[in-house]
């Protein structure tokens, strides 16, 4: 078996609080990107950047504290941008992420809209390329089931789901 020690925000904490096998040593703050209404703002994301890099910052002292408290073997992050404690102690880091299907899929969808685009430059590229150069190993999984296969520090997979997904009626 192995021991699992947890730092998560938004609804990983509600999600893995009623896990008993999990321990959970804090709480992230979750970085949100700028609104506008119900959707997303490019504008409003650039205004939030200066709140955004100080969140990064106090994850960054928040994980530095967990590492030292508990020496993991490897450390698994999904949208977790605050790299440099884990790097610094040359801890194996396996990020989850999909943004290179995002990066790498949005050019073959017909007609590109503004709006689309203006999200893919500013949020998803700075995503793609944070993964593509930051973690040891990126698990990007995909909707459609499929074979697990490398791609430079990528490792493809199915998808991933959660307890009792197997368990749900069909959507009709």
């Amino acid at each position: 078996g192995h021991d699992v020690r947890l730092m998560t925000s938004g609804n990983g904490v509600s999600y893995f609080e009623q896990r008993e096998q999990f321990e959970i040593l804090g709480q992230f703050d979750a970085i949100q990107y700028g609104r506008d209404g119900d959707r997303l703002s490019i504008l409003n994301t650039a205004r939030a950047i200066p709140k955004m890099l100080k969140k990064i910052k106090r994850h960054e002292d928040q994980l530095e504290a967990a590492l030292q408290q508990f020496k993991p073997d490897v450390v698994v992050t999904d949208s977790v941008y605050g790299y440099r404690p884990v790097k610094r102690q040359s801890i194996p880091w396996v990020a989850l992420n999909n943004a290179d299907l995002v990066w790498n899929k949005f050019f073959r969808c017909q007609p590109i809209r503004c709006s689309s685009l203006s999200q893919l430059l500013f949020v998803e590229c700075i995503d793609y390329l944070f993964h593509k150069f930051f973690p040891d190993l990126v698990l990007s999984p995909r909707f459609l089931p499929m074979e697990p296969e490398y791609r430079g520090r990528y490792f493809i997979s199915g998808p991933i789901v959660r307890e009792g997904y197997d368990q749900m009626d069909a959507i009709e």
